[in-house]
């Protein structure tokens, strides 16, 4: 399930399983086994009145670029697996007046726990965190993100 190859495929899937994330057209940069990024526009839809992107779309741009990795893991698990996301916590260090983009390099952290609940049938929980910048990589946010993974009964 590699969404960053195709521009086709990551529309067809937003459409399918995140409409908003057409709406605010958020856009898989990359995606591999160590790196996810997931960028958004500046632009009319997304802007706030305080000629800023509004936090919930950089919210979502965030969680996605930890929670595509979450859905990697899923699906190449030989077994079905659950996820959940625990706990959101971030923060707004600049004003995003520009294309956001978002980086995860956490993503050996949910395959450890998808390994650790094969073993334990549990839920097992991954801490990812995930880095916003602009085209001057500039930090504008930084948010953590608490995905728990499950064998599926």
């Amino acid at each position: 399930m590699n969404l960053a190859s195709s521009r086709w495929k990551t529309k067809l899937f937003f459409l399918k399983s995140l409409p908003l994330a057409v709406f605010a057209r958020l856009r898989v940069e990359y995606l591999d086994e160590h790196r996810a990024s997931v960028s958004v526009p500046y632009n009319w839809m997304n802007t706030n009145p305080f000629n800023s992107s509004y936090f919930a779309v950089l919210t979502m741009a965030a969680e996605l670029s930890t929670g595509i990795s979450c859905m990697s893991a899923v699906y190449k698990a030989p077994q079905k697996r659950s996820m959940l996301l625990n706990n959101v916590v971030g923060g707004f260090f600049k004003k995003a007046k520009e294309r956001i983009t978002f980086t995860c390099t956490d993503q050996q952290a949910i395959y450890v726990a998808t390994q650790r609940a094969k073993t334990s049938g549990q839920w097992e929980e991954a801490i990812m965190e995930t880095i916003g910048r602009n085209a001057a990589e500039e930090e504008v946010a930084k948010f953590t993100f608490t995905w728990a993974i499950k064998v599926a009964t």
